[in-house]
């Protein structure tokens, strides 16, 4: 007969799987779980474990000050944990700054895809490239060769939207963090980026897919971004557009 797993990696396991499945864990049976938690009277996993619970709870601010008590142990599970809940529940500005930490510590193949998406998205394609070279160093064949041909793309893309766009890389760079700016006020994580080219019309497209399929969020997010790059004088007379797509209209990750 099976030996029964520790009541700490019973009670994370639970938990996580609320985060995964996004269900909110009502607050009865949050309350429920921080009395668990502390009857374990165990220093190694409490803090971590009412972070778990406090997200599932939909309390951030209170995961994220447990999340950072549970950083102070250097458990890889715990910060992989951290970075991985705040990409599917936090802003790109939190993600992006923790992974800044913690990418020098724990250097794990989701880490490093952290590091290369967040810098991909914030317009710094050079250090996206840094951390993609270390992915593929750390990655299996198929990973590897899936990051080498993304890096490459990206690589291209990038010089000729700026080309067709006639954006110098500090515009380019404007215009990437903008539409995060914009996406972090609504408190929608993107999902990926690409670009669309029309030779014959001389026009060059920046798409940012989201994790969300609200049309009416979407929507507003497009008019946000319009009327926050034509207040930039000095992108005025540039041939290029960029718009917001929901998760459902493009199967991809992190660059097309």
């Amino acid at each position: 007969m099976p030996e029964a797993l520790p009541k700490y990696i019973e009670i994370s396991g639970e938990l996580v799987d609320y985060l995964k499945y996004r269900n909110k864990l009502d607050d009865f049976s949050f309350h429920k779980y921080i009395r668990e938690i502390e009857k374990l009277n165990d220093p190694l996993s409490e803090d971590y474990l009412k972070a778990l619970a406090c997200a599932a709870n939909g309390r951030q601010e209170d995961a994220i000050l447990f999340f950072e008590e549970a950083l102070r142990l250097g458990i890889d599970t715990y910060a992989l944990n951290y970075a991985t809940y705040l990409s599917d529940y936090g802003t790109h500005k939190q993600l992006s700054a923790l992974t800044k930490r913690l990418i020098g510590t724990y250097g794990c193949k989701t880490m490093l895809t952290f590091a290369w998406e967040t810098n991909l998205f914030s317009g710094n394609i050079d250090q996206a490239l840094i951390y993609a070279e270390r992915f593929i160093d750390a990655a299996d064949k198929k990973d590897a060769e899936k990051m080498k041909e993304d890096s490459v793309d990206i690589v291209i893309d990038t010089a000729r939207f700026k080309e067709s766009s006639s954006l110098t890389h500090e515009q380019y760079m404007f215009v990437a963090q903008s539409m995060l700016d914009i996406a972090d006020n609504y408190n929608v994580r993107p999902a990926s980026i690409a670009f669309v080219f029309v030779p014959e019309e001389k026009t060059a497209s920046y798409i940012m897919t989201l994790k969300t399929n609200d049309v009416d969020v979407i929507s507003d997010m497009n008019l946000d971004i319009a009327f926050s790059l034509a207040e930039n004088d000095s992108l005025l007379g540039k041939n290029f557009s960029v718009w917001y797509q929901g998760l459902e209209e493009v199967d991809s990750h992190a660059c097309n």
